[in-house]
């Protein structure tokens, strides 16, 4: 069997790779679909017998556009002896990414609720209600790939 093989920069080609997807959710609505980046997508590819790449990646359509990802890499990419081991690890990069913009949220509140006891306003501690909704709808759909339960409180991956 042969394996397809990176470019001559080490990057596996978006056609070359399994894309799981989801789709821009209602941020993304106004804008023509077909060149709206996904809300989160993640890319494998078997590069061989038992050497699987992955990446993930996710665009929350915000004001701020929080987004991060990429094309998997023969050099800087985790390698996976199967495909299931590289799909589990993405999706929990996932909930561990949506995690942190709970976080933020949390965390601007308090700074916020702080700055308005001092009687003063912080319009920079704030995460965009429309940010925070389509993490939750990554979190959920990444969770439903994992098979598991989102939680009420989406903070799943909370340090302790």
């Amino acid at each position: 069997m042969s394996y397809p093989g990176p470019n001559r920069n080490g990057v596996y080609l978006r056609e070359q790779c399994e894309v799981i997807e989801l789709p821009a959710g209602d941020a993304a609505e106004g804008k023509r679909r077909r060149s709206v980046t996904p809300s989160a997508e993640i890319m494998l590819v078997q590069a061989g017998r038992r050497r699987w790449l992955a990446s993930a990646g996710y665009s929350l359509h915000s004001g701020d556009m929080r987004s991060h990802g990429s094309l998997p890499h023969d050099e800087t990419e985790q390698e996976f002896p199967d495909r299931e081991s590289a799909l589990t690890s993405m999706l929990e990069y996932l909930l561990e990414q949506m995690n942190r913009v709970f976080l933020d949220r949390e965390r601007g509140e308090r700074r916020q609720k702080a700055a308005v006891k001092a009687g003063r306003y912080d319009p920079g501690c704030t995460v965009a209600q429309s940010e925070v909704r389509e993490a939750e709808r990554v979190a959920r759909w990444a969770a439903a790939q994992l098979n598991i339960e989102a939680p009420e409180q989406l903070l799943l991956w909370a340090a302790a």
